[in-house]
Parts: C-alpha cells; sequence; structure tokens
C-alpha cells in the first residue's frame, strides 16, 4: 500500500508548501495560486494565492518548502 497522509479542510495557522501551480488570465498575467500545503502536525492542506506580488515571486522562484500561513478563508501568505 502506498503512504498517505491525512487531508485537513479545516486547518488554518503555519503551513510549508508541498506543491501549487499558478493559472494565467487571458493576457498571460498571473492570476491565481493552488497551493498543496503541509500543515504543522503533517497533515495536507489546500490553499489559494491572489496576491499579484507573490504569483509574480512563484513564476521566477521555486515555491516549494516556502512557509506562510493558511488563513481560515483558504487563503495563503508566504513569509
Amino acid at each position: 500500500m502506498l503512504p498517505q497522509c491525512t487531508v485537513d479542510s479545516a486547518a488554518s495557522g503555519p503551513i510549508t508548501v508541498e506543491t501549487y501551480t499558478v493559472t494565467f488570465d487571458r493576457e498571460g498575467q498571473p492570476e491565481r495560486g493552488i497551493v498543496a500545503c503541509r500543515t504543522g502536525d503533517d497533515s495536507r492542506a489546500w490553499g489559494n494565492i491572489d496576491d499579484a506580488d507573490t504569483l509574480s515571486l512563484l513564476c521566477a522562484e521555486e515555491g516549494i518548502g516556502r512557509t506562510g500561513t493558511l488563513s481560515e478563508e483558504g487563503m495563503v501568505k508566504l513569509g
């Protein structure tokens, strides 16, 4: 059996980015980040990024392993 982790759909607080993708609008500008996160108890949680500066950063630099915060509304702010 393959390793599995618990998904915490109500997670909030400190996270580490496990993986992510950035979507783009019709003009080719970053529009949204979709982030798979690991919480402090090693559960998986999902979040979104809509901050233009953070999206540009994720397009230019690696985001895996970065730390941040997941809000109760599901938004990720990288630290």
